[in-house]
């Protein structure tokens, strides 16, 4: 999803104020912070064990993790060209 969200965040800077897209990029910002510091602990967590399960227990949040903020990003982008 870094591709898709990056490629929606660009569409969401065409449709608002520059003072507006600033604070959506600097919680995008945060965000991706969350996520590399949680994948981290993930990796250490989960994915340092011999097992195979624990690597997709893994791999799995943080799919979710990213398609999660890609649906956020996509309600925001629908409310906007709505209004």
């Amino acid at each position: 999803y870094n591709i898709e969200i990056k490629t929606l965040l660009e569409e969401i800077k065409a449709i608002l104020p520059e003072s507006k897209y600033s604070i959506l990029l600097n919680s995008q910002t945060t965000w991706s912070n969350f996520i590399e510091s949680d994948n981290l602990s993930l990796d250490t967590i989960l994915e340092s064990e011999i097992y195979f399960e624990p690597y997709l227990i893994s791999s799995g949040i943080k799919y979710q993790n990213k398609k999660h903020r890609y649906e956020e990003l996509i309600t925001l982008y629908k409310y906007l060209n709505i209004n």
